[in-house]
């Protein structure tokens, strides 16, 4: 039998799972996480500068 199969019937929902849909995020707040991100992921970091 696998541990799939072995698995409890009923698995409990995680807390907020039935309660309300997440808050929307603005999409400038986004933008403006994936500006700063992509502009992390491009630099190079200099040596020694962790």
């Amino acid at each position: 039998m696998s541990a799939v199969a072995a698995a409890p019937a009923t698995v409990p929902d995680p807390p907020g799972a039935h309660g309300s849909p997440p808050p929307e995020v603005p999409l400038e707040h986004l933008e403006r996480a994936i500006t700063e991100l992509s502009g992390h992921l491009t630099r190079r970091p200099r040596a020694g500068s962790f």
